[in-house]
């Protein structure tokens, strides 16, 4: 029995002096075996991923956000992607002590101390490397098992019989613990209390150094071979103990009682202790796997961990929860597994090495009833009943000649009246009824001629008079419990749109629908038959089925089908209508439809699940890599749990959805700078010629040379819950304009950047819209100029050209002066020489004037005899033709007179007429002779007439010719032959035509004409 507390002050040396304490040990004996009942889900990183070696001895968050973790041949950095591993390397100094690791430790000015079996180390994250601490540094022992910082600042390290070592805040060097108790000690771990008091765990018992009293030492407990410590959020101090279970000393209270957990401990050789997020401590035993406990209710917390492969019964040597509530578990052998709170998709599925797990992974349907139990159909495993509050499953199947069992263990259906009965479907079973108080089934028969026995009852329903409708193969079954007789309709009898249904609905105002293989029915009690709706005009479409029906919130009435996508019945318009977002649906197979919380619409299919955001317009889709049981799913086997989760099954287990876990934002670091490449090569700081002066994540900025123009930067958001969604987007300040969304690829490329100074930014999100990211990184970029390309160099060719154009234009100015020189003295001479040449000039020109002068005088007399000439000539021509018509006038009226008296008139009178008349064809020659005399003498006349009064006809043109040659109406009228009353005729239209206003003379006109 622990019934006394020694202390030992080593500083005064006043050994064995003995205070008695009150020691109290509880024992909880609980009616239940457990507090509660959970099923986590945990996540495996293997060696096969990267991980250096299987035996996962320590794990820690640095304050970046990588995970450090520790093995037996190696320390391992995660960034949730990949792993970069440190070994030890006899030849570098710097490298990691020994390949051992046990502790990992971060102190509060983020230095990071990694224990080893031989030595400590000191990680220098600018040089990523190590500073080693041994023998030379203070270190007698260093097989390090525990470091901790006090609150002042000062590193504890505890060794493996080695004792207690003592780091001052400002020292570079330790120093062993002056406390002889403690100098053959293995110290397994320490823990800091509120008080700042240190609790040391020993393989030989409990001791600390009381902060208050000048860090005296006293021993708590003795004989207990103590493995792991843990102060939870009540300041109680946690024992894990190697062969004796679970303690917990009171830290907070006068002479720190102790309690003992007893029961129901899976091993009492505890090895790992961890607090979790939520309180609970979580137990890493040998041999027994994990456990959880409830610090508050100091009751173990029944829990299923949902994984590959059993951890019942295995060794759990490390635990670690990160600032993101995840807990890291390290197996013995196993490698590391990794549990999220934050999952919103919990996993339940048939366990083979677990009997208490659900009979067969293939779920065909799922119902929570009254008293929050879950009932859960399967294709060949039977009926399950789940308690979760206890986490226990019950199996009922069929058996072979029993009629008070299962009809079928092909379960497709289930459903519960008002009187509590379950009532289960299935497939080639007909219809049951499950009674949950007396644990008894009842096959149904049917007592008129319509049975239901051997039926496929694919969806079954309780309508609010409590007969239950039953979607078959043959139509639509409606089954009385008070009569026991069944009613049928189908296409013939209810006017059904197809006999083979597949889904019966109930909406919150009563209606009853069914879906069936070709078309949507909506049944009318009225008339005792169905009003149909297609899908589309033309109606039929096949293998395009209604499977699943479901009502919104909203009232609308969603519609899933088999091939065709999503549906939604339009209250308004009384018709089927497309669902909006068809095309973002991951795949066209809708199998059940529920809406959570939040008004969004959760869609399972044959790929996975569809998340409908109903406020933000746009869908979402989660595959197997989110967690999902498989990506296909079952046909209506879904529900909606009154605690708000949603249940989804399918062909590998069944789907526990929390909503509120959607909202996955959590904690989503700025993204870190993992990785640098030039022309697709990775660069690393210690490489020779390397841009990078430390590591890429520490950096600032990079320096980059003109010929390093091509280039990636990667990247990762430290996410370990879901890295392979979260998304990532980069933009370049200085080239790029907008940001550059990249998905999931983790890498920012350029090719031939100009130089210049850029940064570059970078987000992440889980979110494939960006609606919500995390902060963002940034990282400046300097592209060096080449030389050519520099100020320096610019300006000195300025300079170096502007001093050329000066010499230049020195040598151009003296040459040109010179030149200059040379010209006037050319030109004085030559301006003599032209001026004796200009006096030369000037009098030939007199001459040359004179000579015109002459000539003019002499061509003006010639052109003024020759107009004469023309003008005697035309009027000789005019008066010729004046006499022609005369004669022709005097013919016309001698031959009138003959026509009158032809007897009077002798053959001689004749005679003479026919001479005359042959003289005056002579003179006809004489009109166009006129003509052409008349144009020498009047050209420009004629082509200003012509030119602008085309509309003239010759006749016209005539007239004018004889005006302009200022004849009078009376010549003009025997000239023409004419009678003068036609002259005056003719004169007036041409007047007209060249538009002359009354009183405005002809003549003058014509004579200003040309």
């Amino acid at each position: 029995m622990y019934q006394l507390l020694f202390y030992l002050n080593e500083k005064d040396g006043t050994k064995g002096m003995l205070l008695p304490f009150l020691l109290s040990i509880f024992c909880f004996h609980q009616t239940s075996v457990f507090s509660q009942h959970q099923s986590l889900n945990l996540k495996s990183i293997a060696a096969s991923e990267g991980l250096s070696q299987s035996d996962v001895y320590a794990v820690c968050q640095d304050a970046t956000g990588f995970m450090w973790i520790g093995t037996d041949d190696g320390l391992n950095r995660y960034d949730g992607y990949e792993f970069s591993i440190y070994k030890n390397n006899p030849s570098d100094s710097s490298s990691l002590s020994f390949n051992a690791v046990r502790v990992i430790y971060e102190d509060s000015e983020q230095q990071l101390w990694i224990g080893t079996h031989a030595g400590l180390n000191l990680y220098n994250r600018q040089n990523d490397n190590f500073k080693v601490y041994g023998l030379d540094d203070g270190l007698t022992n260093i097989d390090v098992r525990a470091i901790k910082e006090d609150s002042t600042g000062n590193l504890w390290i505890g060794t493996a019989g080695g004792g207690l070592f003592f780091k001052p805040k400002d020292s570079l060097s330790f120093s062993p613990a002056i406390y002889e108790a403690l100098s053959d000690k293995q110290i397994t771990s320490l823990e800091i209390d509120a008080k700042g008091q240190l609790w040391i765990a020993t393989t030989d018992g409990l001791w600390f150094l009381n902060a208050e009293k000048n860090y005296q030492l006293q021993h708590v407990l003795s004989d207990l071979e103590i493995r792991s410590l843990q102060i939870d959020q009540y300041h109680n101090l946690w024992l894990g103990t190697y062969g004796k279970g679970l303690w917990c000393v009171h830290t907070h209270q006068n002479n720190f009682p102790i309690t003992k957990i007893e029961r129901n401990l899976s091993s009492k050789e505890i090895l790992n202790l961890e607090l979790a997020h939520d309180g609970n401590l979580w137990i890493g035993t040998e041999g027994g796997g994990l456990q959880i406990l409830n610090t508050k209710s100091k009751q173990l917390i029944s829990t299923t961990f949902q994984t590959e492969d059993d951890i019942s019964a295995q060794t759990i040597i490390s635990l670690y929860a990160d600032t993101d509530r995840n807990i890291w578990i390290g197996i013995y052998s196993y490698g590391l597994k990794f549990f999220s709170p934050n999952i919103p998709f919990l996993h339940y599925q048939h366990l083979p090495y677990n009997t208490n797990s659900i009979s067969d992974n293939k779920i065909t349907a799922f119902f929570e009833d009254q008293n929050h139990d879950w009932w859960i159909g399967t294709d060949g495993g039977g009926l399950n009943k789940y308690n979760p509050e206890l986490g226990l499953f019950s199996c009922f199947r069929h058996q072979f000649q029993n009629e008070n069992s299962l009809s079928s263990n092909h379960v497709i259906s289930i459903d519960q009246d008002s009187s509590g009965y379950i009532w289960v479907g299935a497939y080639k079973g007909g219809l049951n009824r499950f009674d949950p108080l007396k644990n008894e089934i009842k096959r149904i028969k049917s007592k008129s001629e319509i049975k239901i026995e051997n039926q496929h009852i694919w969806s079954l329903l309780i309508a609010k008079d409590q007969r239950v409708w039953c979607a078959t193969s043959n139509g639509v079954l409606v089954y009385d419990p008070k009569t026991e007789e069944v009613i049928q309709y189908n296409s013939l009898n209810g006017k059904l749109s197809h006999n083979d249904t597949r889904k019966v609905f109930q909406d919150i105002k009563g209606d009853i629908w069914v879906g069936t293989f070709n078309g949507l029915n909506k049944f009318i009690p009225e008339r005792n038959e169905f009003e149909q709706f297609y899908l589309s005009e033309e109606k039929a479409m096949p293998a395009k089925g209604i499977i699943s029906i479901f009502e919104d919130s909203k009232l609308n009435i969603w519609i899933g089908t088999f091939g065709a996508g999503l549906y939604k019945f339009d209250r308004s318009q009384h018709k089927i209508i497309p669902f909006e977002l068809q095309d973002q649906l991951n795949n066209h197979v809708i199998y059940s439809i529920e809406e959570d919380q939040y008004q969004n619409l959760w869609i399972s299919t044959n790929e996975g699940l569809s998340l409908y955001h109903f406020k933000e317009k746009y869908v979402e889709d989660f595959t197997e890599v989110d967690g999902l049981q498989d990506g296909k799913f079952q046909r209506s086997s879904s529900a909606k749990l009154q605690d708000g989760r949603l249940v989804f099954g399918g062909i590998n287990g069944f789907n526990v959805i929390n909503p509120k876990n959607m909202e996955r934002e959590f904690n989503l670091k700025a993204p870190c700078f993992t990785s640098f490449s030039l022309f697709n090569k990775e660069i690393n700081h210690y490489h020779h010629d390397s841009p990078l002066h430390s590591q890429l994540h520490v950096l600032d900025y990079i320096q980059l040379d003109a010929d390093e123009k091509v280039f990636s930067v990667g990247f990762s958001a430290l996410n370990y819950f879901q890295s392979s969604k979260v998304n990532y987007a980069y933009r370049l300040d200085g080239f790029d304009e907008s940001w550059n969304y990249i998905g999931s690829k983790r890498n920012a490329t350029y090719t031939n950047l100009p130089y210049g100074n850029y940064t570059l930014n970078v987000k992440a999100s889980l979110d494939p819209n960006f609606a919500k990211s995390s902060p963002e990184s940034t990282i400046v970029i300097n592209v060096h100029p080449h030389f050519w390309e520099t100020l320096q160099f610019q300006i000195a060719m300025l300079l170096f050209a502007t001093l050329i154009i000066g010499v230049i234009y020195e040598s151009r100015v003296k040459y040109l002066k010179k030149r200059a020189n040379q010209l006037n003295d050319l030109v004085i001479d030559r301006t003599k020489d032209l001026e004796l040449q200009q006096e030369e000039v000037l009098e030939q020109h007199r001459k040359l004037l004179d000579v015109e002068h002459e000539n003019g005088e002499l061509l003006q007399r010639q052109l003024e005899e020759k107009l004469l000439f023309k003008q005697k000539e035309l009027t000789t021509h005019t008066l010729h033709t004046i006499h022609k018509n005369e004669l022709l006038k005097k013919l016309r009226d001698t031959l009138t007179l003959i026509a009158k008296k032809p007897e009077e008139h002798s053959r001689k009178v004749l005679k003479t007429l026919i001479r005359e008349i042959d003289e005056s064809f002579e003179l006809d020659k004489d009109w166009g002779k006129f003509f052409d005399l008349f144009s020498e003498v009047h050209a420009d006349f004629i082509h200003a007439l012509q030119s602008n009064y085309p509309q003239l006809t010759p006749s016209n043109q005539r007239l004018c010719y004889l005006y302009r040659m200022n004849l009078s109406s009376q010549e003009i009228a025997h000239t023409l032959g004419i009678s003068l009353n036609s002259v005056k005729v003719a004169r007036h239209r041409l007047r007209k035509k060249l538009s002359l206003n009354e009183g405005e003379s002809l003549t003058e006109f014509l004579d200003d004409l040309g």
